[in-house]
């Protein structure tokens, strides 16, 4: 019976060693002890220069002795991972082991992987490292427009002195009725918008519980304290703020990376979108009746 094949997507020599390689290397030593039929596959091109710290990316040591290693992935060249992935869908290794530990490899590994398969035979195993990356990740806008899209904000009229005309039946001393329909139109318009707000605020006060646990109430803390940005003082929301600059840049993590409940989360957020969008339709409708309302009001009573 032939032993079972093996391969180690990751890096390994000529790459300079470091955890990840050095580990990589130990690991097939260690299969191979085991006789399985063991190979790395490694990188000809890793990083590119912007993500790479150190002077050169490749060792000046010779290469470990008794591994079958094999120059193969090109981090940045989809071809490559579309080429390399179908070479190992068609050896059909028994188990291929594929090292993870930065974003940046997720789109060159994930394509390779999903290549192989297909094959329908191959057990893939992932070494995760980092399942929080050490690299920075400007999450200053995903909380920015979190903060925005979770608030349960709400129209309001004021319209007390309408509701007491209207509930003393004071409205028909108007004598035109033309102006109180106007009147009573605008007062439908914002009675379907309170209808509407009634109708999602328990989805929202539901799904702000999501968020919480979601995001870092802190961070929505440093932005309120950005003058201009916070909720009592922003009127334009959009990113275009010198004073937003420094907050995009900072890594802010979330509190909970669990992909339910982040799926659950993006779904609320399409819902919640949706939902808005029904809303905000309504508005321009309403102001229009109580613009029409208050220049009756004008005509009829001669004010300015």
């Amino acid at each position: 019976m032939s032993p079972q094949k093996v391969i180690i997507l990751g890096p390994a020599h000529p790459l300079r060693g470091g955890g990840i390689a050095t580990f990589n290397e130990r690991l097939a030593k260690e299969f191979i002890d085991q006789r399985f039929d063991t190979t790395i596959y490694t990188f000809s091109y890793q990083y590119p220069s912007f993500l790479f710290p150190g002077t050169t990316q490749h060792s000046t040591e010779p290469a470990p002795e008794g591994i079958r290693i094999k120059i193969k992935i090109n981090s940045i060249n989809p071809f490559n991972w579309i080429k390399v992935g179908n070479e190992l869908k068609k050896i059909k290794p028994d188990i291929i082991v594929v090292r993870y530990w930065m974003p940046f490899m997720a789109p060159c590994l994930g394509t390779i992987l999903r290549r192989v398969k297909k094959n329908k035979h191959t057990k893939i195993i992932c070494i995760a490292d980092n399942i929080f990356p050490h690299e920075k990740i400007p999450g200053g806008k995903l909380y920015y427009y979190e903060y925005w899209s979770g608030w349960r904000w709400s129209i309001i009229s004021r319209d007390a002195t309408l509701q007491q005309l209207k509930n003393s039946g004071a409205l028909r001393y108007l004598g035109n009725t033309e102006l109180i329909q106007k009147i009573l139109g605008y007062e439908e318009s914002t009675r379907v918008i309170y209808m509407l707000q009634n109708k999602y605020e328990p989805e929202k006060a539901e799904n702000w519980k999501l968020v919480q646990k979601v995001f870092n109430q802190s961070v929505f803390d440093t932005l309120e304290n950005i003058k201009g940005v916070g909720r009592d003082s922003a009127i334009d929301i959009s990113v275009h703020n010198a004073a937003l600059e420094p907050f995009f840049k900072k890594n802010f993590q979330l509190n909970n990376y669990d992909r339910a409940t982040l799926s659950e989360l993006r779904n609320w957020a399409e819902n919640t979108s949706r939902n808005y969008r029904i809303l905000l339709k309504d508005i321009p409708h309403t102001k229009q009746k109580a613009i029409e309302a208050i220049e009756a009001l004008k005509t009829k009573y001669q004010l300015d």
